[in-house]
């Protein structure tokens, strides 16, 4: 949403949202505190993946040699 600065994304009964330069994230309501906030970069929207991937139930792995995210359900 433009106007709020705010990202949503709704899988089954999970709603996640995400407010830019914000380093906190709503998940059904609930306030958690991020690492680092979501942030918009060259007209993109990056948002920190693990808060995202595990607040939808998945697992996150990163792999430091190869530089790899691998998300797992």
């Amino acid at each position: 949403d433009d106007a709020t600065k705010t990202v949503t994304s709704v899988k089954g009964d999970t709603t996640v949202k995400l407010t830019i330069g914000q380093a906190s994230i709503n998940v059904n309501g609930a306030d958690k505190a991020l690492d680092v906030p979501a942030q918009i970069v060259d007209s993109r929207t990056l948002v920190p993946v693990r808060a995202i991937a595990e607040s939808f139930g998945c697992d996150v792995a990163w792999d430091d040699p190869t530089k790899t995210v691998t998300i797992t359900k």
